[in-house]
């Protein structure tokens, strides 16, 4: 009967454990978790580059449906390649930069600069087969990004009219 009991708590514990380490996987985070991941990404990697002085660059494969970022350090004898994000899973699909048409296939790649500007860009989130879920918008100028519920069309283009009152 002790040894039962025993057995019985020993399962319990290590059920619990399992369960919370598969919890915290991305398999059950939403869109709207992912976009919010990525949008403190973008914020890590824009301040990256202005703490450091350094151009991040921020890889989205659309092919492979993941990102990663790093910067080359070029204080070495051969300029290397130094991870500041690991490749990350994230369903896309598809990739709009300012002043250009929505990207499906393929590497997209946006540069925060040492004074922190990257490109705007809006990134739609979703599985192959199912509609856009989530959009995150990164700001060129500001340090953060907005993430809208479904797909958000956002106006990339280089227009500079603007209504002034006489």
């Amino acid at each position: 009967m002790f040894e039962q009991v025993i057995v019985l708590l020993v399962m319990g514990i290590l059920l619990s454990v399992f369960a919370s380490l598969i919890a915290s996987t991305d398999l059950f985070q939403s869109e709207t978790d992912q976009a919010e991941t990525l949008s403190g990404q973008f914020w890590f990697c824009r301040s990256k580059a202005i703490k450091s002085n350094i151009t991040v660059r921020f890889v989205f494969d659309l092919n492979e449906d993941s990102y990663r970022a790093y910067y080359i350090d070029r204080d070495q004898e051969e300029p290397t390649e130094v991870e500041l994000v690991e490749p990350t899973d994230l369903p896309m699909r598809g990739i709009q930069v300012q002043g250009g048409a929505r990207v499906t296939e393929g590497p997209v790649l946006i540069s925060f600069l040492p004074d922190g500007v990257a490109d705007q860009v809006a990134v739609f989130l979703g599985e192959d087969d199912e509609e856009i879920q989530a959009t995150v918008v990164l700001s060129r100028y500001l340090n953060e990004a907005h993430i809208f519920e479904g797909e958000h069309e956002m106006d990339l283009s280089q227009s500079w009219e603007h209504e002034f009152e006489r």
